[in-house]
């Protein structure tokens, strides 16, 4: 797992690979029925941490609180990766996860500028990804081979968005 270290924190990258697999892999196998299956738990009902502080601070405390959202999701999607189940049950699962970290990324309360232009691209990323995986499975369990390789077309699309991103923002935190 590749790491960067920021003031006080570590955001973690590469998730998204581990979904994109799991989606190449779903569209291999024509998908499952299991996609229906148990509700994953979501991972955004705990309230998004608030941003802020004096304004010497702001920028490490507001980087920290980006940086905690996005690696607490990836953790949860690893998780999942490592203990596979059912293909479309996985890729469901990473697609909830990926969605409620976009959603907690934007309910973040960020003061600096540059952080607010990250969290609105973060947050693009993440619901194009959950997007083309929901897709994805719904195309698999249509059993609609086309659908499934647009699907996956536009979540390597989304994909390759996130370690430019990453950098970015762990390269703006280490300022």
């Amino acid at each position: 797992m590749d790491q960067n270290v920021l003031i006080g924190k570590t955001m973690k990258r590469r998730a998204w690979p581990l979904l994109a697999a799991l989606a190449f892999a779903l569209g291999a196998c024509g998908g499952s029925s299991g996609a229906g299956g148990e509700a994953p738990r979501d991972p955004g009902a705990e309230a998004a941490p608030k941003a802020g502080g004096e304004a010497s601070g702001a920028k490490q405390e507001e980087c920290n609180a980006f940086i905690g959202v996005v690696n607490t999701g990836v953790t949860k999607i690893e998780e999942i990766a490592s203990a596979p189940q059912d293909p479309a049950t996985d890729l469901l699962r990473m697609a909830d996860t990926m969605n409620a970290v976009a959603d907690a990324c934007s309910k973040l309360e960020l003061t600096v500028p540059e952080l607010l232009a990250f969290q609105k691209r973060y947050h693009a990323m993440g619901k194009k990804m959950a997007k083309a995986a929901y897709d994805m499975i719904d195309a698999a369990k249509a059993k609609d081979k086309a659908q499934v390789e647009s699907a996956q077309k536009r979540l390597d699309e989304a994909t390759r968005e996130e370690d430019p991103l990453v950098d970015q923002i762990n390269s703006f935190c280490q300022q």
